[in-house]
């Protein structure tokens, strides 16, 4: 998961400071920079990222039997895990800014973006799908009761 990737790294003067996870920024951590370290606490509602991505997964191989019903879970959990890392990000540009740090995106962060559109792309296709048509050999029609196999059994 993209969440233990490298998310975010943190710079002052053009020189790396940090360099946080999903995991490093919902638990807290220690970053030392020009002879001091700072204790910067975790945000642990953080984790409800990974818990989105988690039951979107889950739901994604359950649509492919159950449909739209999971597929509607797999959409709301897709808006959630977007929305939340959409604030995240506005959270972190604010909070860096203010003691004039500079901030650039990981692989860990983005590939959390791409796998939340990943997961709205699948679930809008399961939602568009039609269930497939049973289909019968013209010899019998069993919406008349007839029971014969057709000549395809034979």
């Amino acid at each position: 998961f993209c969440f233990f990737l490298p998310w975010v790294t943190v710079s002052c003067s053009g020189h790396a400071v940090a360099t946080v996870s999903g995991q490093d920024l919902a638990g807290g951590l220690e970053i030392s920079a020009l002879g001091s370290t700072e204790r910067i606490e975790g945000e642990p509602a953080l984790y409800l990222i990974l818990l989105t991505g988690v039951v979107a997964l889950i739901f994604a191989l359950i649509s492919v039997r159950a449909g739209k019903p999971a597929a509607i879970v797999q959409i709301l959990a897709g808006v959630a895990g977007g929305v939340l890392l959409f604030l995240t990000w506005s959270n972190m540009q604010s909070q860096v800014r203010q003691f004039n740090f500079d901030i650039s995106l990981q692989y860990g962060f983005l590939g959390s973006v791409f796998a939340v559109v990943g997961i709205l792309v699948g679930a809008f296709i399961t939602m568009g799908e039609t269930p497939a048509r049973k289909t019968y050999d013209s010899a019998y029609d069993p919406a008349f009761g007839d029971t014969e196999s057709s000549w395809d059994d034979w």
